[in-house]
């Protein structure tokens, strides 16, 4: 997971909230809940307990332009929450943070490479308040993560384990903002596995660019450089965590966000070189001077949109 992208799991603020619309992109397809998992365990913030009761779980495999050289081709995100997520609503760590953010439950996500054992990657979804962090097994000063009696089970689709910290974590907080000091956790789950979306085509150089696909990334740009709101909400899929936020301010920030380097829509458009396609979403790839980048989209009532 990128710190780019976790600028949105930290806060839905209109300076962070563009990540929703970066997603480094695996064959992340929307899927929706099913029954839940068990979980049993807290993720405790100081001394204050959060006892988890649900788990959730997908497999997400990475297109090789964003898998770095640490970085498995396939990993098990786990979602471990203190209630149900909606039964009728998407099951990822994006959607979980907005009801996070909104009060709504507290998670902790744990990212599993399912070959090795390993934790590449884990946060905690909280209320603003509550300090949501971040934590990185490639990180110089990474906690004691201990992940025991992992097993997945393909034919079934199932996984089952405990993951706990070494004890507390203190709590990275460079705006010093007021809240709690360390986290900790320890909770076993077993969940089913909900299977990464398989890709079915790719369009390439100027047939990317030409596509429904890239003309609906071209709108999106061109809202975003004039600097008009309701044309960006246009481009957006009704569902995007971007429309709870979406004003003047939060469009200027996006603009600073995508042409940081002083770049124009064309200038960006221009660097558009590969759309994944997945079943009623679509992953569009830009190569710039430091590597691929991506944005997510999505088909909504016959017409492409800017996903998440």
């Amino acid at each position: 997971m990128s710190r780019r992208r976790f600028g949105f799991m930290l806060t839905l603020r209109a300076a962070a909230v563009l990540a929703a619309a970066l997603l480094p992109g695996g064959a992340l397809s929307p899927a929706f809940a099913g029954d839940p998992g068990k979980a049993e365990g807290t993720l405790t913030l100081d001394t204050t307990p959060t006892i988890l009761t649900h788990a959730y779980a997908r497999e997400i495999v990475a297109v090789p332009e964003l898998r770095g050289e640490d970085t498995p081709e396939r990993t098990i995100m786990l979602i471990l929450t203190d209630r149900p997520m909606p039964a009728d609503g998407r099951i990822d760590d994006t959607a979980a943070a907005r009801l996070a953010y909104l009060r709504e439950l507290r998670a902790l996500v744990i990212e599993i490479d399912p070959a090795t054992g390993r934790v590449p990657d884990g946060w905690t979804l909280l209320p603003d308040e509550e300090l949501p962090q971040y934590f990185s097994a490639f990180e110089e000063d990474s906690p004691d993560l201990r992940l025991t009696d992992f097993a997945e089970d393909r034919a079934q689709g199932i996984v089952t384990g405990r993951i706990a910290s070494g004890g507390p974590i203190e709590v990275v907080n460079y705006e010093e903002r007021p809240g709690p000091q360390s986290y900790s956790f320890d909770v076993a789950f077993t969940a089913t596995v909900l299977p990464a979306a398989p890709v079915i085509g790719t369009i390439e150089a100027d047939k990317a660019r030409s596509s429904e696909q890239g003309q609906a990334f071209r709108q999106f740009l061109d809202a975003v450089a004039a600097g008009d709101a309701d044309a960006v909400r246009a481009t957006l899929t009704s569902d995007h965590p971007l429309l709870s936020v979406l004003d003047s301010g939060a469009v200027e920030t996006i603009q600073q966000m995508i042409f940081a380097d002083g770049s124009s829509a064309d200038a960006v458009y221009a660097k558009l070189e590969k759309i994944y396609l997945f079943d009623g979403t679509a992953t569009a790839l830009l190569r710039g001077p430091d590597g691929w980048s991506s944005y997510s989209l999505a088909m909504e009532e016959g017409r492409w949109k800017m996903g998440y």
